[in-house]
């Protein structure tokens, strides 16, 4: 995959505001942006000192603002061509045979240290590429082909979600943020200016700025049965697979005080919310049709939000800013330029230390600058389209579940309701509520939804095992 050169001098990184204040006087009432939506006026008086005093040097026009729920599709395909790319380092799994049957049943396995989760035994090695070519010879008994493909997907996307969620926020602090309108700049693949000028970029959600992003720690909710863990008995040893309680995910705050999340690695949960990536297609992208993703919003209005997000299945523990963190917007603002200087890549890889909570293996931190290198890439060529496809992305992407094997009935059919089907999904909704308020403790969750769904199927198809 070749790409152009990009022209990074001069960079540097735009910070939107972080609350309702007017620039001059710092009323915080009948306040208005300026053009530019980087500062705000309470009165033309104070636009017009203000203006003249500090930021007509520094205002650079109305910017093209791009929903999240526009370009987390993008972020997602790019994220899947990390997990699925020649740089992650192959997962023991992926070069072993498959001799038990970790079918999705309810009940996980009991690991001799007490960590439950499912097992998956591997007996003798073999090729990675046998396994994704002929997957019947890697994993030869499943209950279904679609069983042994979703498998593969989520050991094939399993752990290195740090160094994934920072490539990303490097590259759109570095290829978002340093946008400005420059009708002379070079907007063509082949480096000569046209007529079409590049233009300033920023992100919104809906109707309002985003005053931050970074990326949060926390935990994620999730049944045992749908951790991964395996053995190699030829060498006595036991893995765990990625841990839902060390979860990392991107988060982004509005200047309303409104939160949208991005999380690029609840597929090796089981979890199958993709996103339809078609829109997103050009010669420097991987042509994947689809990849996952779990967008969190305040929308409730269909299933993947009514099982997940209102289950509040994310638990956030710290955030880590990187728009708002100015001692790091001068080593990253040149993108790739910046991460061939040492001083700046042993800044982020402090940064890495502090999210992790520990010192970052030297795999993560070689993954976390590769990767940055081509998220920035990926996006510069993005951005410095003339045809500026982000005008032409969907403001609401398509997005789809997919369902859990344990939720078939023997026929075959899933059985959740409709989405317009609302007297059906109203008994789950008020359970989602009273356990959000804490009325309720999650055993009694659990015993209320696996008493919902066996009124949904008379085969009791849907059975979670969480814990009393």
């Amino acid at each position: 995959m070749s790409f152009p050169t990009p022209n990074t001098v001069g960079r540097t990184v735009h910070v939107p505001p972080q609350q309702y204040k007017c620039s001059q006087c710092g009323k915080t009432t009948d306040l208005r942006f300026c053009v530019c939506r980087e500062v705000m006026y309470c009165s033309v008086e104070c636009q017009k000192i203000h203006w003249k005093s500090t930021h007509k040097p520094f205002c650079t026009g109305a910017p093209d603002l791009i929903d999240i729920a526009s370009i987390y599709p993008l972020l997602a395909l790019i994220a899947d061509f990390f997990h699925q790319g020649p740089t992650k380092p192959a997962h023991p799994a992926l070069n072993h045979t498959i001799i038990n049957s970790p079918n999705p049943i309810p009940a996980p396995d009991l690991l001799p240290d007490g960590y439950k989760a499912r097992l998956v035994v591997l007996g003798d090695p073999v090729p990675q590429e046998e396994v994704v070519q002929h997957p019947e010879v890697w994993w030869p008994k499943p209950w279904l082909p679609d069983v042994r493909k979703k498998l593969l997907g989520r050991i094939l996307r399993e752990g290195y979600l740090l160094p994934i969620m920072t490539a990303l926020c490097v590259a759109l602090i570095a290829e978002i943020y340093t946008t400005t309108d420059e009708p002379n700049a070079p907007n063509s693949m082949s480096g000569p200016p046209s007529r079409s000028p590049r233009r300033r970029l920023r992100l919104k959600y809906k109707t309002s700025p985003v005053s931050d992003f970074g990326i949060a720690k926390g935990k994620i909710l999730t049944p045992d049965h749908r951790k991964l863990a395996y053995y190699i008995p030829a060498q006595d040893r036991w893995l765990k697979g990625q841990d839902p309680d060390d979860h990392y995910w991107l988060y982004f705050t509005t200047l309303k005080g409104e939160e949208v999340i991005l999380d690029y690695g609840v597929y090796t949960f089981d979890l199958g919310m993709f996103v339809d990536t078609a829109a997103y297609q050009n010669e420097h992208l991987p042509p994947l049709p689809v990849a996952p993703g779990y967008f969190g919003d305040r929308q409730q209005n269909n299933q993947m939000e009514r099982l997940s997000k209102s289950f509040q299945m994310h638990r956030p523990t710290q955030r880590f800013s990187f728009l708002r963190d100015k001692a790091l917007h001068s080593k990253l603002a040149r993108g790739i330029d910046s991460l061939s200087d040492a001083q700046n890549v042993r800044a982020l890889w402090g940064l890495m230390d502090r999210i992790a909570g520990r010192g970052c293996t030297a795999v993560e931190k070689d993954l976390a600058v590769k990767w940055a290198n081509v998220a920035c890439l990926e996006m510069w060529v993005v951005v410095n389209d003339p045809k500026q496809p982000w005008t032409k992305w969907p403001e609401v992407p398509r997005t789809m579940l997919e369902p859990n094997h344990e939720e078939f009935d023997k026929d075959g059919n899933w059985g959740f309701p409709s989405d317009r089907d609302d007297v059906a999904w109203r008994p789950l909704d008020k359970l989602f509520k009273k356990y959000n308020r804490g009325e309720i403790s999650l055993g009694a969750f659990g015993k209320g939804y696996m008493e919902w769904s066996a009124k949904r199927s008379p085969e009791g198809i849907i059975k979670l095992d969480f814990e009393k």
